[in-house]
């Protein structure tokens, strides 16, 4: 019986032994890690692999890359994979542009409409001092004024409500994919799913 559990005890040793290290970089940070063919989550990593020849492939944004290496017995080895010669173009802000195009459009008819409303308050003001009639005629200027002053309102709340989402598509349109923000992935595995979380510092 003692020289079952000894035999177990050196076997286990054994197959300890025979494990390899891999240590896995890429750049960018956070890539997809696929090592022959499974996914073992984001970069940076390390991995204990049995001795002998593995393929890893990198994954990032549409990016790919994969290198094969041979693992000895015992061995730590660090792999270096560069994505960034592959990353798409970072795409122009067009959209957020536009949108401040057009709020800044509205901001500017708004402001215009203060005009005709600053020069209806003026005719009224005038009016009363100089003791006119307030008939139809002044009641519709001071109708117009209001009128006037309300749609420069909208206009102006507006535009300053449209320039700020355009600032902020286009933020989003430039910093999206900057790779040293927080992220967090759901990746599918064999075995149901790989929640992960990762940042670059």
């Amino acid at each position: 019986m003692r020289c079952v559990s000894l035999l177990l005890v050196a076997s286990t040793f054994v197959m300890a032994e025979e494990r390899a290290q891999l240590v896995i970089t890429t750049t960018p940070a956070g890539a997809a890690i696929t090592i022959d063919g499974q996914l073992v989550g984001l970069s940076p990593r390390t991995e204990s692999l049995a001795a002998g020849v593995h393929t890893v492939t990198a994954e990032f944004s549409g990016a790919m890359t994969s290198q094969t290496l041979s693992l000895a017995e015992g061995e730590t080895r660090k792999l270096s994979i560069a994505l960034d010669a592959v990353l798409p173009p970072r795409p122009a802000p067009v959209a957020g542009l536009i949108t401040i195009a057009a709020g800044a459009l509205s901001f500017g008819v708004g402001l215009l409409l203060q005009i005709p409303a600053r020069e209806a308050g003026q005719q009224v003001h005038l009016l009363f001092e100089r003791g006119g009639a307030w008939d139809a005629s002044a009641q519709r200027l001071e109708q117009a004024g209001l009128s006037a002053q309300g749609w420069s309102f909208f206009f102006t709340g507006a535009g300053v409500a449209v320039i700020a989402s355009g600032l902020l598509v286009t933020g989003l349109q430039l910093f999206g994919h900057r790779t040293d923000f927080p992220t967090l992935a759901l990746l599918p595995t064999p075995q149901g799913g790989l929640l992960t979380w990762s940042t670059r510092w």
